[in-house]
């Protein structure tokens, strides 16, 4: 029974990893609900962009996009979301609590590359989902702190 549950475990393991490895051969880029995404590990990462985004988005809202998800890449959102899935199963379900961390994380990368109003912008303009409405509200917090102690945006 043991060797049995190894074995599920393993392949487990290999599953996600391959996800990991290949996701960027998978991705299909026309499809409405990916905006972008990054997949990869250290030297095979991809960052995917859906081409009907350049329609929605300005120019600066775009790079702070494909910023958002090179923080993914940088912070090595992809490497920690998979040794949580394959190393420990009981942190899955705290999984949602840390990807919001991660977005966080990332949205912070994309705003010291491109600029908070480009990625607050791009935010607003991509999605009202709740969780979306408060990270660009975060981001607009900010500004304004910034603005008001004169504190330059960087772009």
């Amino acid at each position: 029974m043991a060797y049995v549950i190894l074995g599920l475990w393993g392949m487990w393991i290999i599953f996600n990893v391959m996800i990991v490895f290949f996701a960027h051969r998978c991705i299909f880029t026309n499809t409405p609900d990916t905006i972008a995404s990054a997949s990869g590990l250290f030297w095979n990462s991809s960052i995917v962009l859906n081409p009907g985004v350049s329609s929605i988005l300005t120019g600066d809202e775009v790079c702070a996009i494909f910023a958002h998800e090179q923080g993914h890449i940088y912070r090595h959102h992809i490497l920690e979301n998979l040794l949580v899935v394959c190393f420990i199963p009981f942190m899955i379900p705290f999984r949602w609590t840390r990807r919001r961390y991660q977005e966080f994380e990332a949205d912070d990368y994309a705003a010291e590359i491109v600029g908070i109003a480009a990625i607050a912008s791009a935010i607003r303009k991509l999605s009202n989902h709740d969780f979306d409405i408060i990270r660009a509200k975060r981001l607009e917090a900010r500004l304004k702190a910034r603005m008001r102690h004169n504190i330059p945006n960087p772009s």
